[in-house]
């Protein structure tokens, strides 16, 4: 064990302009020095299967950058930490068209409008036409852009990693509103994307709130606390909303690190209910439950109306999973050292392995047509889909 005042020591070194990047953290108090738990034997019931692999864009990405894929019209597109923008078919994982900029992309990828929207580290947003991959526009905003874009009914949403949500046009890149959120003195290195629903755009905050905005006009509608700070000092009031939240019908279900799993009724913004679980990736769900990877490697099923727990699966802890994907009867997620693990609905028994390498799955993945698509965290895109033995 090491005490938590080393770990203070090691963030603020870390620290960039008063804010540090933090990978993850398994508790308030203490680390776990224990190692990843061993993989033991599968009976191997499920079929991993990958169908193909598209690298989009040469060397392994900076460490805490996760560039994710976007889906539109029938397309996948996707990004390279290198400046490689691609248009990739789903069937066959052939690229359409491919193009560079001469920046280094950090955010990535929107698709809405008929663009393709990505982020630079430099804080420019790059539009390119989804049908040719021409450049469009760009935009020369506050800071860095991480989070992936959104766009849609005419304006594109770019969040920025001091606290800055722009609406651009869609159309010429002009700014149409902004507003900003104070950040917090310590942060994990990453940012919650914005969500385009229904005329308004959702985002969470490293505050623990999630803030409603009219997309015509960035009117804020809403701002919501889902998870509040406590501790002594400035790591263990870390309660950063870092994951895209979830939408199904009328409820929001999102993920906060070192706060809890939430579920937030859209209409009349009441908490549902909230389980103390610590968790700074994104959640899955369908019809009957949420499916949320713990920072500590503690995978579990989470009753979607009332937050009662389903099942947990201990056998993966301290691997650094990935987010749950929910697929078909099946639930996947990956670990550090590229494996990928199938586990069942019904009860989270592990009845599917299989290493793919390349870091496991980096980030929100796209689901389309039973197939995950994810970005790796060597920069390859990779479809996967699963298939009973």
């Amino acid at each position: 064990m090491k005490p938590l005042g080393t770990l203070v020591l090691f963030l603020l070194a870390l620290s960039l302009s008063g804010c540090a990047a933090v990978e993850k953290l398994s508790g308030k108090e203490r680390i776990e020095d224990e190692p990843p738990a061993k993989l033991g034997d599968v009976e191997q019931s499920v079929k991993i299967i990958q169908k193909w692999s598209y690298k989009a864009g040469s060397g392994a990405p900076p460490r805490s950058i996760q560039l994710v894929p976007a889906l539109d019209r029938g397309l996948l597109f996707t990004a390279g930490t290198d400046g490689t923008v691609s248009a990739v078919a789903p069937d066959t994982g052939k690229a359409q068209w491919r193009t560079r900029l001469d920046d280094q992309i950090s955010g990535a990828v929107g698709a809405g409008d008929d663009i393709v929207l990505v982020g630079t580290s430099e804080g420019e947003v790059v539009a390119l036409d989804s049908f040719t991959g021409d450049a469009s526009w760009t935009r020369q905003l506050s800071s860095e852009i991480l989070a992936p874009p959104a766009a849609g009914l005419g304006i594109s949403v770019v969040r920025t990693i001091d606290g800055h949500v722009y609406g651009l046009s869609s159309e010429n890149g002009q700014q149409q509103w902004v507003f900003h959120r104070q950040v917090p003195p310590l942060t994990l290195r990453g940012n919650s994307a914005p969500l385009v629903i229904r005329g308004a755009v959702i985002a969470g905050f490293a505050n623990g709130k999630i803030v409603a905005a009219d997309l015509s006009d960035g009117t804020i509608l809403w701002d919501i606390s889902v998870a509040e700070a406590s501790g002594r000092n400035e790591v263990e009031r870390m309660i950063d909303i870092d994951a895209t939240p979830v939408i199904v019908g009328s409820v929001l279900y999102v993920s906060a690190f070192q706060g809890a799993v939430t579920a937030l009724a859209l209409g009349s913004r009441r908490v549902l209910w909230s389980r103390e679980i610590s968790s700074h990736v994104h959640v899955s769900a369908d019809d009957e439950n949420i499916y949320v990877s713990s920072d500590a490697g503690l995978v579990s099923a989470l009753d979607r109306l009332t937050g009662e727990t389903i099942w947990e699966q201990p056998e993966l802890l301290r691997r650094r999973l990935s987010g749950p994907t929910a697929l078909g009867n099946y639930i996947l997620v990956s670990d550090y050292e590229g494996y990928i693990h199938a586990l069942r609905k019904t009860d989270g028994k592990i009845v599917g392995r299989r290493k793919l390498g390349g870091g496991g799955f980096a980030g929100l993945p796209v689901v389309y047509q039973n197939t995950i698509y994810s970005m790796n965290k060597q920069g390859s895109l990779i479809a996967v889909t699963v298939s009973d033995s």
